[in-house]
């Protein structure tokens, strides 16, 4: 398209080839009219670039372009404490919203753009505001800016307040909304992208998923995200807007935010679909290894119940178990349950018993494995909270009703509570009952 300069300088070049005979080399340049502006251009940085409350608010500028065309994108200028999503907005001048994006792939701070999926054509000479809202605040902003003057860089021109109502306009709210109240005729640097020509449309091309051919444990979970690449070339993150799935949901779920869960062994591919493009990576799930987590048994106590069970994670449940034979055994009176892992009987034989267990899960091929515990059988020495010898100060003392009376303790080591024991006045006669109880009240054991 050529510019009215380029048209003005063909017509008088030609005018001298005519009259005078002259040629001329043109450069292309001269003829060739620039199709896509901004009121600033990036080289344009705030006065004061972080200030402002910390609180969710749509920030504005009031516009308007001297011709008709097209807006295809915001831009806004960013600290780096104005963190969190940041969504722009095109407005009429009485507040009905035109357009909106998100933006995507930030940088820390600068200028931001987001491009919007389909143009929206304004009308030269009418006031249109931009925005966009953070959630976070700190943005920029310079007071006083339009009160005297506005931005004319033709074709955009940002207006002076009092032209069409105050500018540089902002409107408190947890999301977006249309902004027109005014402070100080202060500058939020907010911007256009416009175009005076109709852009092709911007169309995704391709999306590509990440991580790609992954693989993860039975249980584990694997987060992916989506990157759509468009037909300008740019990319965005579109994990949040694609719909995604599992070819094998035996294998691993996924839920929308593309979070995927390991169910059994196998493969699946994982897919993400938008707007009729899919993309998609494969993922791998593996048995996690069979592991034997029983690193050490209680020690046991002749002829007294003995109890405990053996633990293990991994590989594909449920377990068997089995004491491998030629290498120990347990002690006398004690059994193993193959299907629990569970060590139960009464001891009957003092001694370190040392032996190897074995663990096999369900998996095909199953998963084998071993290690080396042993149970020592011994008496235990007898512990009291207080000695024999000692007495209380006053035997013989409470009303004459009945009454259960106790004391909390507690025991710095592994170990069997055998009996009770209660000094008695000469006075309290009768049968008693001596009971052990958890600190919340269950009744563990009980003699009279």
């Amino acid at each position: 398209m050529k510019s009215e300069y380029g048209n003005k300088l063909l017509v008088v070049l030609t005018l001298l080839s005519v009259v005078f005979g002259l040629s001329f080399m043109i450069p292309p340049m001269a003829i060739c009219a620039q199709t896509s502006f901004t009121i600033w251009p990036d080289t344009t940085a705030p006065g004061i670039v972080d200030t402002g409350p910390d609180n969710a608010v749509e920030l504005g500028v009031k516009f308007r372009s001297n011709s008709d065309g097209f807006i295809t994108g915001i831009r806004f200028y960013k600290a780096a404490t104005n963190t969190g999503t940041h969504i722009g907005n095109l407005w009429s001048s009485t507040g009905v919203r035109l357009a909106t994006a998100t933006f995507s792939n930030e940088t820390e701070s600068g200028w931001q753009q987001v491009t919007f999926a389909t143009p929206v054509a304004i009308i030269a000479n009418t006031v249109y505001v931009v925005s966009y809202h953070t959630n976070t605040g700190h943005y920029s902003c310079d007071q006083n800016y339009f009160n005297a003057n506005g931005v004319d860089n033709s074709p955009l021109y940002a207006l002076e307040a009092g032209i069409s109502g105050v500018n540089g306009v902002y409107a408190y709210g947890s999301a977006s909304n249309f902004p027109s109240l005014g402070w100080n005729s202060s500058n939020y640097w907010v911007d256009v992208v416009f175009s005076t020509t109709e852009p092709l449309p911007i169309t995704l091309s391709s999306i590509a998923v990440a991580p790609v051919d992954q693989t993860i444990l039975i249980g584990a979970t694997q987060q992916f995200t989506a990157t759509g690449t468009y037909s300008d070339g740019s990319t965005q993150n579109v994990t949040g807007q694609t719909s995604w799935s599992s070819s094998d949901l035996n294998v691993a779920t996924i839920n929308s935010a593309a979070l995927a869960t390991a169910r059994t062994a196998g493969s699946t591919t994982i897919s993400a679909v938008l707007n009729g493009i899919t993309g998609g990576t494969s993922l791998a799930v593996q048995v996690p290894p069979l592991t034997i987590t029983t690193a050490s048994l209680p020690n046991g106590i002749p002829n007294v119940i003995y109890s405990t069970t053996l633990v293990a994670s991994g590989g594909i449940a449920p377990y068997s178990w089995s004491i491998v034979s030629g290498l120990g055994s347990l002690p006398d009176g004690l059994t193993l349950d193959n299907s629990t892992g569970t060590i139960t009987g009464t001891p009957t034989t003092n001694g370190t018993f040392s032996f190897t267990v074995q663990a096999s899960d369900a998996g095909t091929p199953l998963q084998f494995v071993t290690t080396d515990l042993n149970i020592t059988v011994a008496e235990q020495a007898n512990f009291s909270i207080w000695p024999a010898a000692t007495v209380p100060a006053a035997v013989d003392s409470g009303p004459d009703s009945a009454v259960e009376l106790g004391v909390r303790f507690r025991a710095d080591s592994y170990g069997y509570i055998t009996g009770i024991r209660f000094y008695k006045a000469d006075t309290n006669t009768g049968t008693h009952t001596g009971s052990l109880w958890t600190d919340s009240g269950t009744q563990l054991a009980t003699a009279t």
